[in-house]
């Protein structure tokens, strides 16, 4: 096909089909007719009876693929992009395919349109084919095909486009570099770079002899050249962009994420204008697809249009003609259920970056002015989705409503749980015990009988007001759902110890954990985590709670659940939804810099792809986020030394083959698979899937469980402490004391000093400071026994969870091993990913380390994340040696 392009909304021939002969227009959408429409420049200035729009309409044969009838019954074949015109038009010919599209009705019914060369049943005139060579500089032209083929559609401005290109290149790298204001700043560079394209344009001979030929030349010319700069350009200027706008869109992602609920009722839209909504929600989804800010502005024109089109239900009720005010509310529905995760970005690129004025000036103003309204309104927090008001429930349990239409005891129960009234929900779970309603049920003839002795029955229960804890409503949801749903945190308890099941879930699999993640409430998500609830279950589309906190934007509720982490389950941070999606893929498309920033700090991995195979890196669209990924992508751990990997002495060791792993697998592990835990990838290596990667760096501490004999390995922390330690910096020293083989200063940070001497009193050595780290006089000794009680312990650990010991096992440092060992350090000491000093002595192949913690009684059963003892990582290495120590311990 051509590579001519041009906008058919704008085309008169279709614009008269589709305001004059709908009803053609109808019929050929609802039978997926083919309508072919000639070009602009055959049409702009003719006029059309229904006989020749039939002509241009076809309908397949059902003998032969390539044959059609059009409605007027002539005859056509379409072959290699050809139309060829056969029996019963005047002339028979070939007429090219320029472009194809296809298009919706208001019923989401589609039909193919072909843009043609030229007009099937008319002979064209020698006037008009020699007029129709010949450029027309009267129409702006309004997509980029057309801005290219003006430019450099000419013989002879290759040397211009390629000085151009070199101009644009240059701005590019500069003005990556820019970090100041959108407005005025960076307009005015984008500005001031136009003009100097426009300079380098205007030197060009044969541009000027179109000036000279053609008043309206230079106004096409501009758009043009403007256009073709932005396009050149956009990567790079919208990425600053949407930058400089992070904050305002990532606001505004969140109030959209959290309103996915809502209805067109509750925007007070008119159930009739729903028909314009399918075909602008699938125009406004192309809107990113656009590289230049008039394009995309032309973009929001249709979508306007199409959502502004006459409904059916206008031609016999003339209220239902669209009012300007009926606009706002459409385009904000419309927003909140888009996937664009960048408006105020688009918007400072439409509103801002179009420089050249046009004739639709005015009119674009208006649509961004709407647009603008729209996500003002939605960020303020003014648009209500299924939040219930505050009027409570009409009298007592089980009474007649005032509209006369009974409410039973189970939606009354509903409507006291979703306000928070406790007392009542006490009243009618204590109904539900006291009630004789299973003896009632015993004398149905069968659960679903409804005769009239067994109506008469069910009727006495119903009026009883008693409900169980296990009643759900017409979506499968119980009352813990919805109390976690509407943020009752009174009402969890209440009904926790009634009976509620904290793991219930509804049609589409959400437990009440999933609800209370959905809506950010913190509090509630602790206590259901109290009361058994489980932070790995997943719904039908494979989200697990830490999904829903991380792509709508609940940084708090994100931290609660990671953190619950360590003292009740195994959350698995890069596990995937049904998309291949992690938290860390929601949270980085949607701009949360904090959730980005602490699922990196928890050990999410930005190598893990989806299904579309896209890295977070990939779907992200703040540069700041980018940044982060990248970073840790290629930092290293600061404690493995930048070497070529080496079984004795690093915790690197990448085979010849790389090791990946799905983030959910599906198929038993291999010996491979079995070592990737504690594979460390190299910087500079691909990476294409979901690698775990355990490393030194330094992370967030938290308590750990040994989950064999489920005894807290070491100090237990209230589940809301402070993640961070001051002594943090301190075990990092610690740990590269270890590194660097230097007991004395080991023996310094752990508080080992050997002299007996009394400890001299505080106000001795309180003013005095040593005279260097490891000096030993007298002064020195005794103000470094008085700091004694802040020296570090011997099982102090990292962010991470590495210990003293895990760290001697990876470095070979066996003389402070030892010591340790004798001191009383925890054997079964586990990292974050629960990795034992006796899982990195398997799996470095340190046969006097596995004997030492085996003979001081270390377990050889303790399971790593994974699920692998020591054995397994022995016999992935083929050591016989400790494989047979692990054999004989166990």
């Amino acid at each position: 096909m051509s590579r001519y392009d041009e906008d058919l909304y704008d085309n008169p021939f279709y614009t008269a089909l589709e305001k004059n002969y709908h009803l053609l227009l109808d019929q050929a959408s609802s039978s997926h007719l083919i309508v072919c429409v000639p070009k602009y420049e055959l049409v702009k200035d003719a006029s059309f009876s229904k006989t020749d729009f039939g002509d241009h309409i076809l309908l397949a044969s059902t003998d032969q693929d390539d044959s059609f009838t059009s409605l007027t019954k002539h005859h056509v074949q379409i072959l290699q992009g050809q139309i060829i015109l056969g029996k019963g038009y005047k002339v028979a010919k070939e007429v090219a395919i320029l472009f194809e599209e296809t298009f919706y009705n208001s019923k989401d019914e589609s039909y193919r349109v072909l843009c043609v060369s030229e007009v099937f049943n008319r002979a064209v005139e020698k006037g008009n084919a020699n007029k129709s060579t010949s450029p027309d500089y009267s129409r702006l032209p309004t997509s980029y095909n057309e801005f290219y083929q003006l430019l450099w559609g000419l013989q002879g401005s290759a040397k211009t486009k390629e000085n151009l290109d070199k101009l644009l290149l240059t701005f590019c790298i500069d003005y990556q570099k820019f970090s100041g204001p959108v407005t005025p700043t960076l307009v005015d560079l984008v500005s001031g770079q136009v003009t100097r394209a426009m300079q380098l344009v205007l030197k060009d001979s044969l541009v000027k002899r179109h000036i000279s030929q053609s008043d309206q030349y230079i106004s096409s010319l501009k758009i043009s050249v403007e256009n073709y700069l932005m396009n050149v350009v956009h990567k790079h200027l919208f990425a600053t962009i949407t930058n400089c706008m992070k904050s305002n869109d990532s606001n505004l992602n969140k109030k959209n994420r959290n309103l996915v609920d809502t209805r067109l009722e509750h925007l007070h839209v008119r159930a009739e204008y729903e028909e314009n909504l399918p075909g602008s929600r699938k125009e406004l989804s192309k809107l990113n697809d656009f590289s230049t800010p008039f394009e995309r502005l032309q973009c929001l024109k249709r979508v306007v249009t199409l959502l502004t089109r006459p409904v059916e239900a206008a031609k016999s009720d003339e209220s239902l003609m669209m009012a300007t005010d009926d606009l706002l509310p459409l385009l904000i529905y419309l927003i909140i259920r888009s996937p664009i995760p960048n408006w105020f970005a688009n918007l400072t690129y439409m509103k801002h970056f179009i420089l050249t004025k046009v004739a639709e000036s005015d009119e674009f103003s208006f649509y961004l002015a709407t647009l603008e309204a729209a996500l003002h309104f939605i960020l303020s927090g003014n648009v209500k989705s299924s939040k219930p008001t505050q009027r409570k429930p009409d009298g007592g349990v089980g009474r007649q409503a005032s509209t006369g239409s009974f409410t039973s005891a189970k939606e009354k129960f509903f409507q006291y749980v979703q306000y928070g009234d406790e007392a009542a929900v006490r009243l009618m779970l204590k109904g539900s015990r006291s009630s004789s309603s299973d003896d009632v049920f015993s004398k149905l003839c069968h659960p679903l009988c409804d005769c009239e002795t067994c109506l008469e029955l069910t009727a006495s229960v119903d009026s009883s007001g008693a409900v169980t804890p296990m009643v759900r409503d017409d979506m499968g949801r119980t009352a813990l759902h919805l109390a976690a749903l509407y943020g009752q945190a009174g009402l969890i308890d209440i009904l926790s110890k009634n009976g509620c099941l904290a793991d219930a879930s509804d049609f589409l699999g959400r437990t009440p954990l999933h609800m209370a993640a959905l809506k950010g409430h913190q509090n509630i998500i602790l206590l259901l985590v109290h009361f058994g609830g489980e932070v790995r279950a997943v719904d039908n589309e494979g989200n697990t709670p830490l999904h829903l906190c991380a792509k709508n934007g609940h940084e708090d509720c994100v931290k609660a659940i990671l953190f619950l982490d360590s003292l009740k389950s195994r959350v698995d941070v890069n596990a995937g939804n049904d998309m291949g999606e992690t938290p860390l893929h929601l949270a980085a498309k949607w701009g949360y810099d904090g959730i980005v920033h602490f699922l990196l700090e928890c050990e999410a991995d930005p190598r893990v792809r989806n299904r579309r195979r896209q890295a977070p890196m990939d779907v992200a669209q703040n540069a700041d986020i980018k940044k982060a990924l990248q970073s840790v992508m290629d930092e290293g751990p600061p404690l493995v030394i930048s070497q070529k990997p080496d079984v004795s002495t690093s915790l690197i060791n990448v085979p010849a083959t790389p090791i990946t792993r799905s983030p959910q697998p599906s198929t038993p592990r291999s010996s491979n698979d079995v070592m990737s835990p504690y594979v460390l990838l190299d910087a500079s290596q691909e990476s294409v899937g979901g690698f775990q990667v355990i490393d030194v760096r330094s992370r967030k501490d938290v308590p750990m469980v040994d989950n064999s004999s489920k005894a807290v390995m070491s100090p237990v922390k209230p589940a809301v402490a402070s993640l961070d330690r001051p002594n943090a910096h301190q075990i990092e020293r610690l740990f590269k004391a270890i590194k660097q083989k230097d007991l004395p200063l080991v023996q310094f940070y752990l508080g080992w000093v050997e002299d007996t001497s009394p400890l001299p009193s505080p106000d001795q050595v309180t003013m005095e400071t040593m005279c260097h780290p490891l000096c030993q006089c007298v002064k020195c000794v005794n103000i470094q026994r008085h700091s004694m009680k802040d020296a570090l312990e011997i099982d102090c650990r990292n962010k991470k969870g590495f210990s003293p010991l895990h760290i001697c096992v990876i470095e070979n440092n066996f003389d402070v091993f030892e010591i340790l060992l004798m001191k009383g350090a925890l054997l079964d000491i586990q990292t974050t990913k629960h990795i034992t000093p006796l899982h990195l002595a398997c799996y470095h192949d340190r046969q006097k380390m596995v004997e030492e913690l085996v003979n001081h009684g270390a377990s050889v059963n303790i399971h790593d994340q994974h699920g692998e003892i020591p054995l397994h990582l022995a016999c992935a290495r083929s050591s016989p040696a400790i494989v047979q120590l692990l054999l004989e311990a166990s």
